[in-house]
């Protein structure tokens, strides 16, 4: 039976942490239910009756907040049709009270208020919260309204063309941004280059701090003066001052030297030759033999003084000779220990000088192009928050919206989410406010969990933050609550237990938890499970090979990375093959029950897919892809490829072999052996009406070469997907895999047609270059299919079966900038030349990174639910003492058994692993689900091989706005004066659209600042006039309910008028208790002197709005206006004649 006071304990914490009365901060372990914590307290929210668009939930990723909002309406949909008795039950489970009729009511109906909230609950990540924030304000942001958002793809590409600018501007004449581009390269080849620059640009919230504080010659001075370097200081300067006889006692070394120039030992004679030739040059000799003589006395690989410059004996015989030369040794430590500080000040400095450029012309970039990368989302909503005056207005409209936040996987969250959140919630706890509410605060996380450093995240800050705000709220004698939710619904006991043990002792306790031993509590006492640790594989040395011997033999199955992949693919193979049965579920194995996880990608993961593929075991592969090295899309590029150059006879011989025609090597030997002069392309069309299926092939490359120049790339390539064929021709030879590369490379292809000019060879050229990782996904419940991912990319998963293969090799430390304490960057080009305050952060950082490192361990052993494997293979180098086998060694010592590994695969071995288990005592309900052998083919039903029929539309849909298109409106004007009024009406749009959200203190700034946007290319006196006659218009009191805060814009509209269902948007509404007011704005057309000359398919437009609201609002007049934005003014409509005009 279950632990009933486990199962009490857990209930009572989940109960507090869900109480909406309270303010919650919740410290979850792995597998404790804190999605189901989540979920409760949206619910208790919705039941105490607050309304679902002042709850403002943040996860952590997409798919987290897909899976918290379908779990939440899957609840209240059920509620709304149980019976009485099953939803008493369950609301007094979730409040803990007996229910009355009102509650019960109320919550029949919460499911239709959440779907009537407009845009749906706010269950979204962070980054969705501030993009959709800075869509509602973008001119206080100082943001163009019509902003998009950059994917990595764009990202790179921009940065790319933001270098070649600056290294242009370097080679124009720049002389500071030459000098620092030269001090670099000599430290940098240009992936490197590259590589440090786009991580400091990843830190762009650091930087502008930064950048703030110091620039141009004061850069170089604040990095001089942490570094404690004079700002005259050179490598060369320090060095000719170290060469002085002043500073050494040049007699005394001399006659040391002399000594062991006649000791009868060849190093005593080395090193004395060195000092005695070194005192005998002039300082220019001596400063250009300075790191000769420097490595006598300090070691060329440790960079430390020798433990004797004498050997041993002759140190004895005359150690007042050894003192002087160690004197002279710690002397020269402290000069090249200068020298450093001055290397690393002049690479800093000559970084942040080039860096401050590329920062400046990336930021020009964007605001050019109207894009915010995903960092500009979080960044640009703190900064709308922070800036004087903006962001009370931003506030006081916030408040009004949002009354509790709950905020998942807190300890992921970085220092300018903090700030947000922190700033989304500064009005909560300001003591009685105007509105008498409990508004409450909630987070949820595990610093045991904080994996993403990368991104910025600080698990101390989730202390931090969590002091913050009890603070706030116990300042105002609010409710308080901290709860730890410690007991795991996740994992069987061996693996809590060996979870317990590992980082219960040093090293792996350090970064993980503090104080306090860890301790999981067990809910799924008595189900069975294991954890098991294979011995680790060792390498074999290999034999060389004979001379001038043929590469016919693989010898691959020597290494040991190869060698564990055989054995784990022929362990689930040995699993599948004998229906071998998951015990606590009682049912027998299947492939999806499996997670292989490791650390990173490389070529264990590919030798794992090709071994279980060749056992025809279903996986779904990685979790990442470089799109230009999947073998479906290598196909379509060389498709690609042959339509922008058919000569290419290598690559159209690969078009033709591949799995879009399908030819053979007899069917090329045809037309390729005796062409000639010819290329193949030529004599394919020659001979291509030998054979039937030359004639198809000549025919489908022949009509996509007539129309590669006159479609997009999107459409071309997804008619060869679709109408002829290719993608079922794909997947017929090389599976069902080839599917997310072919829709990742159709996405591309949209994406590359929305960033520019839609050329084939510019979007061949894109995908064969591009490097960025495609994130792929392996969520649960998809196909039932083995999964390969990273740790990383695990986290918020689980699975019945986890192996952990790659445990013994160490992450590389990293060799980029590092920041200070007080967030200052420091570049050292190499390790020597860390020294100072570069040595501390350096250290810091290897500090943080072993800790991340281990509470990936962490995270990686709690994704298993029954059985946890962990292996790993050996290489020819040392391996660490602290690596993941060997934290979980130590924890596993004292249960050894021997394991045969063999059994499974003829690449297996044998030797000493370890194993804790525990036997099924727990009666479970059996089932043969998912029990079925995985190589057998699931045949669909009829109905899904035939497409549906075309559904019947008894409604036709008119939408007003596309009334405009049958206007005779140019639009590409020919003059410039046209042009230029034409977007000036644009821009008034847009201004009008937006500035009635803005307060009127600032609508003045507002406006000043969009129109300066260089965006727009606007001179100052056409600012100012545009100005003017927006504020003419929005100032007059005349039209002052248009735009006041009562009005609306943007208003989407839709319902019947007779036969037709008109579905549309109005520019602005104005809903009074008496009189409905319409507004449209035109921009495309010059206004005309009187209603009589505007077109009549305006007329049109304006009365099927009209048509609709009247049935809307029946009792109340519906008055139209036409504000013309290019001469700005407003043009009042006859009503009468709109009568006239209604659609029906």
């Amino acid at each position: 039976m279950k632990n009933i006071p486990v199962l009490e304990e857990a209930q009572c914490a989940q109960d507090r942490a869900s109480d909406p009365h309270y303010s919650v901060w919740v410290g979850a372990s792995a597998g404790t239910g804190k999605t189901k914590v989540l979920t409760d307290r949206v619910l208790s929210l919705l039941l105490e009756g607050t309304p679902p668009h002042k709850i403002l939930c943040l996860t952590f990723t997409r798919a987290s907040a897909a899976e918290m909002s379908n779990r939440i309406n899957r609840i209240l949909s059920q509620w709304a049709i149980s019976t009485d008795n099953f939803l008493c039950n369950e609301i007094e489970k979730l409040v803990g009270d007996t229910v009355n009729f009102e509650t019960l009511k109320r919550a029949r109906g919460l499911f239709r208020n959440v779907l009537e909230t407009p845009g749906g609950m706010k269950i979204q990540t962070l980054h969705s919260f501030c993009e959709s924030l800075l869509a509602r304000f973008p001119l206080e942001a100082g943001i163009a309204p019509h902003f998009t958002v950059m994917d990595e793809r764009e990202a790179k590409e921009a940065y790319s063309e933001a270098q070649t600018k600056i290294l242009s501007a370097a080679v124009s004449g720049n002389e500071a941004l030459s000098e620092a581009i030269e001090c670099l390269a000599y430290y940098l080849d240009n992936q490197r280059f590259s590589d440090i620059m786009r991580s400091l640009l990843s830190e762009r919230s650091r930087l502008s701090k930064v950048f703030a504080k110091i620039s141009g010659p004061a850069t170089g001075a604040e990095v001089y003066r942490r570094m404690n370097v004079g700002k005259d200081q050179t490598q060369t300067s320090v060095t000719r001052a170290a060469c002085l006889d002043k500073k050494l006692d040049k007699i005394a070394i001399k006659d040391a030297a002399t000594v062991m120039l006649h000791s009868t030992t060849a190093t005593n004679q080395k090193r004395g030759k060195i000092i005695a030739d070194w005192l005998s040059n002039n300082g220019t000799k001596r400063v250009e033999q300075f790191n000769v003589y420097k490595h006598a006395f300090i070691g060329k690989t440790t960079g430390c003084e020798y433990k004797t410059i004498l050997t041993k004996k002759l140190a004895e015989k005359f150690p007042e000779k050894e003192e002087v030369l160690q004197k002279e040794a710690k002397r020269l430590l402290q000069v090249v220990e200068k020298l450093n500080a001055v290397v690393t000040a002049e690479a800093t400095t000559a970084l942040l000088t080039v860096c401050s450029f590329l920062y400046q012309e990336y930021e020009e970039w964007k605001n050019r192009h109207g894009r915010l990368d995903y960092d500009d989302l979080v960044i640009k909503a703190r900064t709308l928050f922070e800036k004087s005056g903006g962001a009370s207005w931003v506030l006081y409209k916030l408040d009004e919206g949002i009354d509790h936040i709950l905020l998942d996987e807190a300890q992921d969250t970085n220092p300018d989410q903090w700030a947000v959140v922190a700033a989304l919630a500064q009005e909560f706890f300001s003591g009685d406010s105007a509105r008498d509410l409990n508004r409450t605060i909630f987070a949820v996380g595990d610093t045991k969990q904080s994996i993403y450093s990368f991104q910025r995240a600080e698990p101390a800050a989730f202390e931090r933050m969590r002091r913050h705000f009890r603070d706030k709220v116990t300042a105002i004698n609010r409710q308080w609550d901290d709860v730890s939710l410690k007991v795991s619904f996740r994992s069987t006991e061996p693996i809590l237990n060996v979870v317990d043990k590992v980082f219960s002792q040093d090293p792996a306790s350090d970064g993980v938890i503090k104080q306090e031993q860890l301790r999981h509590i067990v809910h799924r006492a008595g189900e069975g499970g294991y954890v098991e640790m294979w011995p680790p594989v060792a390498p074999v040395d290999q034999t060389e090979d004979r001379p001038w011997e043929l590469p016919i033999i693989r010898r691959n199955y020597l290494q040991p990375a190869v060698r564990l992949a055989k054995t784990i693919a022929g362990q689930i193979d040995f699993w599948l093959r004998n229906k071998e049965i998951l015990e606590s579920q009682g049912r027998p194995i299947r492939p999806g029950d499996i997670m292989v996880l490791v650390r990173r990608r490389g070529g264990f993961v590919d030798h794992l897919v090709r071994e279980l593929k060749a056992l025809r075991i279903p996986v779904a592969g990685i979790d990442r892809m470089i799109l230009g090295e999947q073998l479906s899309v290598l196909d379509l590029i060389a498709l690609g490829e042959f339509l922008l150059l058919p000569e290419d006879d290598l690559n159209l011989a690969t078009v033709l072999k591949g799995p879009l025609f399908g030819l053979t090597d007899d069917d090329l030997f045809v037309f390729a052996s005796e062409r000639g002069n010819r290329t193949l392309w030529q004599s394919f069309t020659i001979n291509s009406e030998e054979n039937p299926r030359y004639k198809i092939a000549f025919s489908e490359l022949s009509d996509l070469l007539s129309r590669a120049d006159f479609v997009p790339p999107y459409e071309l390539f997804a008619d060869v997907l679709t109408k002829r064929t290719g993608r079922k021709k794909i997947v017929a030879r090389l599976g069902l895999d080839a599917l997310d590369p072919i829709d990742e490379f159709l996405a591309h292809a949209l994406s590359y047609e929305k960033r520019g000019p839609a050329s084939l060879q510019g979007f061949i050229q894109s995908v064969s270059t591009d490097s960025e990782d495609v994130k792929r996904d392996l969520e649960e419940g998809t196909r039932d299919e083995v999964r390969i991912m990273t740790v990383h990319g695990s986290k918020g998963l689980q699975a019945p079966i986890v192996f952990l293969p790659d445990t013994i090799t160490k992450p590389k430390r990293p060799r980029e900038v590092f920041w200070t304490n007080d967030d200052f960057p420091l570049w050292a080009p190499s390790a020597e030349n860390a020294v100072g305050l570069a040595a501390e952060a350096r250290d810091a950082a290897f500090k943080k990174q072993d800790q991340e490192y281990r509470r990936l361990l962490y995270v990686a052993l709690t994704r298993a639910e029954d059985r946890l494997t962990v292996c790993g293979w050996e290489t020819h180098q040392r391996s660490s003492v602290d690596n993941w086998y060997s934290l979980v060694k130590k924890a596993m010592q004292q249960f050894s058994v021997p394991m045969d590994l063999t059994v499974y695969s003829r690449a297996g071995w044998r030797g000493t692993g370890f194993k804790v288990s525990v036997l099924q005592t727990e009666e479970v309900e059996t089932s043969n689900k998912g029990g079925e052998p995985h190589g057998e083919a699931v045949v669909p039903p009829e109905w899904m091989l035939h497409p549906p029929p075309p559904e019947e539309c008894s409604v036709e849909t008119l939408a007003p706005s596309l009334l405009e298109e049958d206007l005779n409106i140019p639009s590409s004007p020919t003059s410039s004066i046209e042009e230029s009024r034409f977007k000036r009406g644009l821009i008034i749009h847009k201004l009008l659209q937006y500035l009635p959200e803005v307060s009127l203190e600032q609508r003045q700034t507002a406006t000043l600042k969009y129109l300066g946007n260089p965006i727009h290319g606007l001179t100052l006196n056409q600012q100012n006039a545009i100005a003017n006659e927006i504020f003419s218009i929005i100032q007059d009191p005349q039209y002052a309910s248009v735009f006041s805060l009562k009005s609306r814009a943007e208003v989407p509209i839709t319902g019947l008028i007779g036969a037709s269902k008109v579905s549309g948007k109005v520019d602005r509404l104005v809903v009074g208790r008496r009189e409905i007011l319409i507004i449209d704005y035109k921009s495309k057309r010059f206004p005309p002197q009187n209603t009589d000359e505007v077109p009549i398919n305006y007329l049109k437009q304006m009365a099927a709005y009209r048509a609709v609201l009247e049935k809307i609002w029946p009792q109340r007049k519906v008055s139209c206006a036409i504000l013309w934005t290019i001469e700005p003014r407003i043009m009042m409509l006859d009503s009468q004649h709109l009568e006239s005009l209604m659609p029906g």
